[in-house]
């Protein structure tokens, strides 16, 4: 029964659920690049809509909260181009002590990955620069050592229609710029998904 199942879903293009996240966080199809940066490691992913929407599903689903319209949180994502940053440090649990001097410098990156970092990206498609709306850090408080940052831009004044190249001058570290090219092929190869 699986079986068919899924051939008649790949048959229509059209994934489950669990097929669609294996797609979208598999390296391979091109939606992921990773950098070590000494004791660091940044995971850059890019998020469609979709992703957004089941993920939120799923934590409506886990936690009882009250339904929601799904509708209204599609369009609100499909409103952004969106990527997930996941830093960890194979030194510690929490990236931010990672070659860390004193405490005080502990509050300094805090300070930079929760409200200034969002200055410091911009995501480039074809020959405009676009500077990024938001920023979100979501802390992980010692579970788990990947700390996940979400980063959004306004697809307001462009539709991606090129390849996307999103450039990072990170400055907690003092690691400077960093980039991670997304293909639009791979981005336009990502299968519908049953919502």
């Amino acid at each position: 029964m699986l079986t068919t199942a899924i051939g008649i879903s790949s048959c229509s293009n059209t994934v489950t659920p669990g097929e669609y996240y294996q797609y979208i966080n598999n390296p391979k199809n091109g939606l992921v690049q990773e950098k070590k940066v000494g004791h660091l490691t940044f995971r850059c992913e890019y998020k469609p809509a979709a992703f957004l929407l089941l993920n939120e599903k799923n934590k409506a689903f886990n936690t009882d909260k009250q339904p929601f319209n799904e509708k209204e949180l599609l369009d609100e994502a499909n409103q952004f181009v969106t990527f997930h940053l996941k830093i960890s440090s194979d030194v510690n649990s929490d990236f931010l002590k990672a070659d860390l001097q004193n405490q005080n410098q502990y509050y300094e990156r805090l300070n930079y990955y929760n409200a200034n970092i969002t200055n410091d990206f911009v995501l480039i498609h074809q020959n405009d620069t676009i500077p990024c709306n938001y920023t979100y850090l979501e802390r992980n408080f010692g579970i788990g050592n990947e700390t996940t940052l979400i980063v959004g831009f306004q697809k307001e004044h462009f539709t991606p229609s090129g390849n996307l190249q999103l450039y990072l001058y990170e400055r907690a570290f003092n690691i400077g710029q960093m980039q991670f090219d997304f293909s639009i092929s791979n981005i336009n190869n990502i299968p519908k998904v049953k919502l």
